[in-house]
């Protein structure tokens, strides 16, 4: 009997704890698409002075270090713009036109926003997590909107949610690819 009890306690723990956390990840994500979704508003307008206020204004309203970067590729995946570079202008010539959250968007994969697998940035040199959106304009797909969310703030969330638990919480994508780890994270990126 006790040890019956001890076992539903686990159980109800665990899922409270999966529920705590599943809550978290769908509201950083609602709120970052719905950033997205206004910065590629203001990209579209061609209002350059507010998409760069908008986007500071972004790195800001989250814990520092929470969006690594925001960057937009062009139609042909070269990236025109990256918040780590003065004035955004990037100083070398940067692609994605091979990664995987630019084509989902070029080929009309994916009518909203795309999460990537962690792919370590050719610009940050860091892993992070690509959350893109198509860029469109008059209808016509004019480049990609991308916000490298950093997995290492997940992972904080997560560490916290479990400490001292010993617990391991995870977060994968759909085909089994690690975007957070409460412990021995860097292990599991890219994998």
């Amino acid at each position: 009997e006790q040890q019956r009890e001890v076992e539903a306690q686990t159980w109800l723990r665990a899922g409270q704890m999966a529920q705590s956390a599943s809550v978290q990840v769908q509201t950083l994500l609602a709120g970052l698409d719905y950033t997205l979704q206004s910065l590629g508003a203001l990209y579209a307008r061609r209002d350059r002075a507010a998409f760069v206020d908008a986007v500071q204004a972004v790195q800001q309203a989250y814990p520092v270090g929470t969006v690594m970067q925001v960057a937009v590729a062009d139609a042909a995946g070269n990236i025109v713009y990256s918040s780590l570079e003065p004035q955004g202008q990037p100083r070398t010539s940067v692609t994605i036109r091979d990664r995987e959250h630019f084509e989902v968007h070029a080929q009309q994969q994916v009518p909203g926003m795309f999460v990537s697998r962690p792919v370590l940035g050719r610009v940050s040199q860091r892993w992070s997590i690509q959350l893109s959106r198509a860029l469109q304009r008059d209808g016509v797909f004019i480049g990609v909107l991308v916000l490298s969310l950093s997995p290492d703030h997940i992972a904080q969330y997560f560490e916290a949610l479990a400490s001292g638990t010993g617990d391991v919480i995870v977060l994968l994508r759909s085909d089994g690819s690690y975007l957070a780890r409460s412990q021995r994270q860097n292990e599991v990126l890219g994998t």
